[in-house]
């Protein structure tokens, strides 16, 4: 079949063909990007809004804390101080291993996020 074509003809079709295959190629790419960007941006969507809801419970479950001790200990300055000592434990956890905790696991779940098909 190439040979009854003329070689310019035949270079011409493979051209159209790699041109073609180049845009198709493209097209691809992008929306393979596309679904792992709305992957992504799902995910974290998720995990924000139950960041949201689960600061709320814990404001709640602080608050409780707070005037339990209050009145177990008979002053709020004593209940409130016992809740803040325990957050300020928190945080001082948290900048101590706060980055084998959250930042490693999150890098992961956004690698397993990208590389799901």
């Amino acid at each position: 079949m190439i040979e009854d074509k003329p070689l310019e003809e035949v270079v011409s079709d493979i051209h159209v063909s790699v041109k073609r295959y180049i845009e198709l190629r493209y097209q691809l790419i992008k929306l393979e990007l596309t679904e792992q960007v709305a992957r992504v941006v799902s995910s974290l969507t998720a995990i924000i809004i139950t960041a949201i809801i689960g600061i709320g419970v814990l404001f709640f479950i602080s608050m409780f804390c707070a005037f339990y001790f209050s009145e177990f200990y008979g002053s709020t300055t004593k209940g409130f101080g016992i809740v803040a000592l325990v957050y300020l434990l928190l945080f001082i956890l948290f900048l101590i291993f706060g980055r084998s905790i959250i930042v490693k696991p999150m890098s992961k779940l956004i690698i397993v996020i990208m590389n799901k098909k």
